[in-house]
């Protein structure tokens, strides 16, 4: 097996432009001009193809030179995507919710002019390539407020392990290693929060990641639990899939589960679940986590939490099987309340797979990317991924009167746009009036979701990220008579 070697930030050198004379990104005004402008086109039309981004002949040679153009390193595009202005950053507790998916350029295979870069998914023979993304959400509010870190490899072989060959790599040289690189880029974007947490599903639930996340970076952490894991309680040795038989509920509560349909990176199989309020008995207790066999005797535990969350089966709809989270933190938990927070906080992963969800089929489509080099698409993705957070931004700001300002998405010239917008759409009674304050995003949100097909009743299923890219697509022709209408 090959040492794990992403595309990433992580190691990467840009130079400093007051030593190195580098007055410009990548090195180039012209370059970084183009990055701007595609940056912004693709936010607003919510489009990939460069002939519908746009505007003349011209503006798309400059377009697809951007995506050839080989002095755009790979790195420096990660980084100059992945960015939070410190203003918007502090005072707040972010949440890093990291995760991986593979993309899928099979059906492309013979219009790509170097196949042979791109390697394979889990299967061992699909083409396509895979990422880890990591974005930044306000804990307080489930406010999307931008990606913090993008990596990128390649894989030459099948995902499955094998068990007559023994992987002898060091961690650092395993795919596994991509969680502590995404972290580690993350936290440096994320310098100006008042507490970072890190949030990660099953697949994370690794001892030297646990290490890596308090001893290097000094952060928090919540992660599912995937291993049936020893720890100390008390003198007395435990496992954590009997967590539930040895520790009494804290309480009870009421959760909305929302619909599950996707391919799952962690078991590689489709999961489907059926949406339902779930009554989820809640556990909670701090624990010494023990080291693995495998690992030194002399290796120290790690004072954690485990917090579960339990469905009880007395309303479970036929079929379905009982959820159970069990979720390993370095958060205090002292109480019902907060081991109901950390839970909560869990919930808020699912924004992660709403994301690959926008930039995949459904959304912006990036499987069906019209370019024809694996540098080329791997650029594309990139300003894809940036692109695709404008939707979730507006997606969970919904409904909410505590989310972030308007103004850390829309720019005056798309506030002016909007109020207009907004008059056209407003109805005559109360309900179909936009109930939010225009200086919060709800109210924005809103106004993209109606144009997106949505009624404007509360009582109707809150728009998804699907609405709101479709009213992002329609605002973006408003933006454009706009410009119009007062360049005269």
């Amino acid at each position: 097996m090959t040492p794990f070697a992403p595309i990433s930030v992580y190691g990467q050198e840009f130079g400093n432009p007051w030593i190195s004379r580098r007055r410009h990104p990548f090195n180039d005004a012209r370059s970084h001009k183009v990055w701007e402008m595609l940056g912004e086109s693709m936010a607003c039309k919510q489009k990939t193809a460069i002939q519908q981004l746009a505007e003349s002949t011209s503006q798309a040679d400059q377009m697809y030179h951007f995506y050839n153009n080989p002095r755009v390193a790979h790195a420096e595009l990660i980084k100059m995507n992945c960015s939070v202005k410190p203003e918007v950053l502090s005072g707040r507790h972010v949440l890093a919710v990291g995760d991986s998916t593979s993309f899928n350029l099979s059906k492309h295979k013979n219009r790509i002019q170097d196949p042979e870069s791109i390697g394979v998914l889990n299967d061992g023979k699909t083409l396509g390539f895979h990422s880890h993304t990591s974005i930044v959400v306000d804990a307080r509010t489930a406010g999307v407020l931008g990606v913090a870190d993008i990596l990128y490899w390649t894989r030459w072989e099948s995902g499955k392990k094998q068990a007559s060959a023994p992987d002898n790599r060091s961690w650092e040289e395993k795919e596994s290693y991509r969680w502590a690189i995404g972290a580690t880029n993350a936290k440096a974007v994320l310098q100006a929060a008042e507490r970072v947490t890190f949030l990660f599903d099953r697949e994370a639930d690794d001892f030297d990641l646990f290490k890596h996340l308090i001893f290097q970076e000094a952060s928090d952490f919540i992660i599912r639990s995937n291993q049936n894991r020893k720890f100390r309680w008390e003198g007395k040795v435990l496992k954590a899939n009997n967590f539930h038989a040895q520790f009494e509920a804290a309480g009870t509560y009421e959760l909305d589960i929302p619909e599950l349909d996707h391919y799952s990176w962690t078991s590689g199989k489709r999961i489907r679940r059926q949406a339902r309020t779930a009554t989820m008995e809640i556990r909670y207790q701090a624990v010494e986590l023990l080291a693995p066999s495998g690992y030194p005797k002399a290796e120290p535990s790690i004072p954690l939490c485990l917090v579960e969350a339990r469905e009880t089966t007395e309303q479970l709809p036929e079929g379905e099987k009982p959820i159970i989270w069990r979720l390993w933190t370095t958060h205090k938990v002292e109480n019902a309340e907060q081991a109901y927070l950390i839970v909560y906080y869990y919930t808020l992963r699912w924004i992660i797979e709403q994301l690959f969800r926008t930039i995949k089929k459904q959304g912006f489509d990036i499987e069906g990317t019209q370019l024809e080099t694996f540098d080329a698409i791997l650029r594309q993705t990139t300003m894809t991924i940036k692109a695709a957070c404008t939707v979730l931004q507006l997606t969970y700001a919904r409904n909410r009167l505590d989310c972030q300002p308007t103004d850390e998405v829309f720019d005056q010239q798309g506030q002016q746009v909007l109020r207009q917008v907004n008059e056209r759409l407003q109805g005559k009674t109360e309900k179909q009036k936009n109930p939010f304050p225009q200086h919060r995003l709800s109210w924005a949100a809103w106004i993209i979701a109606r144009l997106g097909g949505w009624k404007g009743y509360q009582s109707q299923k809150p728009p998804g990220p699907i609405t709101m890219k479709k009213g992002l697509e329609k605002f973006a022709i408003y933006m454009e008579a706009f410009k119009v209408l007062n360049s005269s």
